[in-house]
């Protein structure tokens, strides 16, 4: 999934996995032709996923036409609770150049925005892989990362059959850091100026070839040389309670599918 700390595994633990050829994402497609038969490849790419703003429905065509591309393969999923997630999707709304305030693009009360309540259910997608790929995913947690990063590691490396690096040797930093409160404030501002696919009718082109050249696009203009503004909660406290509880059930699905995954493979220590 999107937004659940693929890019620090993607660029600090899977290219250092003993056992296993790491398929990166910047691969292109016909490089897949020319991987070998005599070793197992794990490939990780968000956009796998699905698209960020698809609906149930596009997730489960998506999943269905990886299982096609890649039949017997075995899935990993990353999840992170809901109210963090939507928080992070909506940022990276603004990225790619949407121009809604956060109510507009969802609204936890009526379901009226750009968003929908359905799209943000985890066992819609984990069911989903389970049915396409005669198996349950590999389900993790992005808090497994921050605080259980060993263990992690240990059922990862023993669900790939590869020999994980132990966390001593990985590089720890924060990657991918998004926007602040001020800085999304300017940003959603630019964004209703420039033209995109979220904002078709943007007067300007201001995500262009020279803006990016110069590192004035708004994305880069706002998350880097607007960095030093302050930061503020994008919502209420109200509204992340009203999205957990909203999403409880299915947050309690995905964690038990997590300590399952956990039990298993500490049986098998």
């Amino acid at each position: 999934m999107h937004k659940t700390g693929t890019t620090f595994l993607q660029i600090s633990v899977f290219p250092k996995l003993k056992g296993i050829n790491y398929v990166s994402p910047s691969t292109p497609f016909d490089g897949f032709l020319r991987l070998g038969t005599d070793t197992n490849h794990l490939v990780s790419n968000e956009r796998l996923a699905g698209r960020l703003w698809a609906t149930p429905d596009e997730v489960d065509h998506s999943i269905h036409r990886l299982n096609e591309l890649f039949p017997g393969s075995k899935v990993l999923m990353s999840f992170r609770e809901h109210d963090g997630f939507i928080l992070s999707s909506y940022k990276q709304y603004l990225h790619q150049g949407g121009a809604l305030n956060f109510n507009d693009y969802f609204d936890i009360e009526s379901d009226s925005g750009f968003m929908k309540r359905e799209q943000f259910i985890y066992r819609t997608r984990i069911e989903s892989i389970a049915r396409h790929f005669g198996e349950m995913p590999f389900v993790f947690l992005l808090d497994e990362i921050k605080n259980n990063l060993d263990g992690l590691l240990h059922d990862m490396g023993g669900y790939l059959g590869a020999i994980p690096p132990s966390v001593d040797e990985l590089d720890r930093r924060v990657l991918n850091k998004g926007v602040g409160y001020s800085q999304a404030r300017i940003l959603r501002m630019l964004n209703q100026w420039n033209r995109s696919e979220l904002n078709p009718t943007g007067r300007f082109q201001l995500d262009n070839r020279w803006t990016r050249l110069l590192k004035l696009d708004p994305q880069r203009l706002c998350q880097y040389w607007l960095s030093f503004l302050p930061d503020g909660p994008f919502i209420d406290k109200e509204v992340r309670q009203s999205i957990r509880g909203y999403y409880a059930e299915d947050w309690d699905y995905v964690t038990s599918c997590a300590n399952s995954r956990m039990a298993t493979f500490e049986q098998k220590i």
